[in-house]
C-alpha cells in the first residue's frame, strides 16, 4: 500500500496551520503505518495524521528503483485543532494508542513537535533530495535534507545515499536517505565554496 499525499490532505493542512494545532505521535503495529493514517483521515474530517516515510533504493545500484519504506517502523503522526477532545477521535480497525509522557498527555513539545511539523511540511514523505557535485564536494540543494535539524554521519557516492542521525521521540535515529544528483549550470561549476 502506498502513501499519497493528495489534495484533500493539502487542504486539511492549510486548514489547520490556519486555526493552530497540536501534533501527537501515534503508536501502531510495524507495518500498518500507512494503513492507520489513512483510516483516521477517512474517519476524521478535522483531523490529519501521516506516517513517516521515506524513500528508499531498492535493487542493485545501477538499476535501482526509488521505493517507500517507513522511517519509525510502527509509529504515524497526528495533528488536531488546538483543544480537540482526542477522546473524540473515531478509530477503525487498525489498533493503536497514542504515546504519552505523563507531563503533557501526549502533546508533542520542543524538538519532538519540530520534528513532527518537518514531517507534516513533507506531507509524511522524505522524497530523494537532490544534489550538485561541485570541487569534490556535494551540496545538497532541494528536498528533505535541506532542512533537517539533525547531522550528516555518512555518504556513500555508490549508492547515492546520506546517513543522518537526529533524535525523535527519546530515540536516536541512524537512517540513509537517498539523493539525485544534479548537473550545476556552467557558472556553478567555477564556484569555490560550499
Amino acid at each position: 500500500m502506498a502513501w499519497e499525499y493528495d489534495n484533500r490532505l493539502v487542504r486539511r493542512e492549510a486548514s489547520l496551520r490556519q486555526a493552530g494545532f497540536e501534533p501527537y505521535c501515534l503508536f501502531t503495529q510495524s507495518g500498518s503505518e500507512i494503513r492507520l493514517a489513512k483510516q483516521l483521515n477517512h474517519l476524521n474530517e478535522s483531523c490529519l495524521a501521516v506516517p513517516f516515510l521515506r524513500m528508499k533504493r531498492a535493487g542493485a545500484a545501477r538499476s535501482s528503483i526509488l521505493v517507500q519504506e517507513a522511517l519509525l517502523k510502527g509509529y504515524i503522526f497526528l495533528f488536531v485543532p488546538c483543544g480537540y477532545p482526542l477522546h473524540e477521535l473515531k478509530r477503525g480497525e487498525v489498533m493503536f494508542r497514542i504515546l504519552d509522557r505523563k507531563e503533557n498527555g501526549g502533546l508533542l513539545t520542543g524538538e519532538d513537535r519540530d520534528y513532527a511539523e518537518w514531517i507534516l511540511r513533507h506531507g509524511g514523505l522524505l522524497p530523494a533530495s537532490e544534489a550538485i557535485e561541485l570541487n569534490g564536494r556535494v551540496r545538497i540543494i532541494s528536498g528533505p535534507l535541506l532542512d533537517l535539524q539533525g547531522k550528516v554521519v555518512g555518504f556513500s557516492r555508490r549508492g547515492k545515499n546520506y546517513r543522518i542521525e537526529f533524535e525523535m521521540m527519546g530515540h536516536r535515529i541512524n537512517t540513509w536517505l537517498p539523493f539525485e544528483f544534479i548537473e550545476p549550470a556552467g557558472e556553478m561549476r567555477e564556484a569555490d565554496h560550499i
